[in-house]
């Protein structure tokens, strides 16, 4: 005979913060770190911050799975679920411009990443 609390499912959730279970630290189903929150939370800010390293742009583009490749000159290509956005790296400075963060914000809002 199976016991009682056997019996009982509970529901399917990556973790207690994923988003997708109505949590606030997991982008489907990968636990994010607190600098990964940052910048993402960083990127959202209005007003829109120029303060932000494209550097660190590329590593949250990466720990979601996506892909960061090099093109002629500064030109960078980011690659996240099969859509890209073709951006520059900035030189000589190590900030993303304030139009580039708004565009990498669109390009994220359009595949449902938000903090």
């Amino acid at each position: 005979m199976i016991a009682a609390e056997k019996l009982f499912v509970a529901p399917k959730q990556c973790h207690p913060y994923c988003l997708a279970c109505g949590g606030m630290k997991c982008y489907h189903g990968v636990i994010m770190k607190a600098k990964q929150r940052k910048i993402l939370g960083a990127i959202f800010a209005k007003p829109t911050r120029a303060n932000i390293k494209f550097s660190d742009i590329e590593f949250l583009v990466k720990s979601f799975g996506g892909t960061v490749r090099e093109g002629d000159g500064s030109r960078v290509v980011l690659e996240l679920h099969g859509k890209r956005k073709y951006a520059h790296r900035p030189h000589p400075g190590k900030e993303a411009k304030r139009y580039m963060v708004e565009k990498i914000r669109e390009w994220l809002r359009s595949m449902e990443v938000t903090p």
